[in-house]
């Protein structure tokens, strides 16, 4: 957890940040936007005491940090920065372990959690003899988040981490962090220009504005702020970018009648002209024409042409089902994951879903 109650800094007169007040909590990734100059980096650096503040109290775990060696503090937080900062006259392996022999942790130790941590971020241990300059950029970035994460901190500082990648790079490296994030849980403020990263990896997202946090909210939250700024940054794509990380499973048709194999149910609805057919275990039939319900036995030998339509996964996003829908031509999709049906999305789903 990391708790800033009124933080400032100063240089000289100037007041780069002014009276910031956050928290972001044990297991939360709280991204930090806004206009180059505005302070992101500044807030971040405070946290570990690479830049100390003019004012105001900062906790982490709910210690004050000024009362902890700044050295001490910082081997207890990651920090990932966009020039990464690898070592080259070291190995990978001593890259990523770096923290660890500071602390005086055996070589073995420090070989199994390097060996574990380069698995964790998507690479093959056989990485671990390289130098970095024989790394690609993205697996460079991937050895600093491991290398962040070596001595096991609570909290991790990420700095426009993937701003130097291309965007497939950038794209697999958010995938990285949302996995890791999954399976770790560490607390993670975050900094990054990009509207859509922030939507894809912020649980919350502050918005900052001349050294001051003008708001902080939910995604959703945000997109439908008034303040005119947020607005302006946030841009007219801004639901779309957000749709792009809502999972289709998130705005399912409930009233899609169902049948299951070899049941007898008598349904009434003008809005549907088929119906989802499953067996007892749920795997997906197929899709039953309205002139055949309510057989004698539903086997559904009548399930129709239009049973073989196009299925998707539940992780699908929300955006990426609504493009589907359109080019394809169906004004609803049966979702299915590993023949299991799950449900029914429509146009109209997904508008309740944005409205609610």
């Amino acid at each position: 957890m990391v708790e800033m109650e009124n933080v400032s800094k100063k240089y000289g007169p100037a007041e780069v940040v002014s009276n910031v007040t956050l928290r972001a909590e044990a297991g939360e990734t709280l991204v930090i936007i806004g206009p180059s100059g505005c302070g992101k980096t500044t807030v971040l650096k405070m946290i570990n005491r690479m830049v100390v503040n003019s004012s105001g109290s900062i906790k982490v775990n709910g210690i004050n940090i000024n009362q902890v060696d700044p050295v001490e503090l910082r081997r207890g937080i990651g920090y990932v920065i966009q020039q990464i900062g690898l070592l080259p006259h070291l190995t990978v392996q001593d890259n990523i372990a770096f923290v660890l022999q500071l602390m005086g942790v055996s070589r073995s130790i420090q070989a199994e959690r390097a060996k574990e941590l380069i698995r964790l971020v998507g690479l093959h241990p056989e990485y671990l003899h390289k130098r970095p300059q024989h790394l690609s950029g993205g697996q460079q970035q991937r050895i600093g988040v491991a290398r962040a994460l070596a001595a096991d901190p609570s909290v991790v500082l990420m700095d426009e981490p993937f701003g130097a990648v291309d965007p497939i790079t950038r794209q697999q490296l958010q995938e990285m962090v949302l996995a890791l994030q999954r399976e770790m849980r560490k607390t993670i403020l975050f900094v990054t220009h990009d509207i859509q990263e922030a939507f894809k990896l912020g649980s919350r997202i502050a918005i900052m504005k001349e050294g001051k946090i003008v708001k902080i909210g939910t995604p959703i939250e945000l997109i439908r702020e008034k303040d005119d700024f947020v607005h302006r940054l946030l841009g007219r794509r801004a639901i779309f970018d957000f749709l792009e990380n809502v999972p289709v499973s998130a705005a399912l048709d409930p009233t899609v009648p169902v049948f299951t194999l070899g049941q007898n149910v008598a349904v009434k609805t003008e809005r549907w002209e088929y119906g989802m057919a499953i067996d007892f275990e749920r795997h997906f039939l197929g899709v039953v024409e309205k002139k055949h319900w309510g057989g004698s036995d539903n086997n559904f030998n009548h399930c129709g042409a239009d049973s073989c339509r196009l299925t998707i996964k539940p992780e699908v996003s929300v955006s990426d089902a609504i493009q589907i829908m359109l080019w394809e031509g169906y004004r609803w999709l049966p979702v299915v994951q590993n023949e299991i049906f799950i449900g029914v999305v429509t146009f109209e789903s997904c508008a309740k879903m944005m409205r609610e």
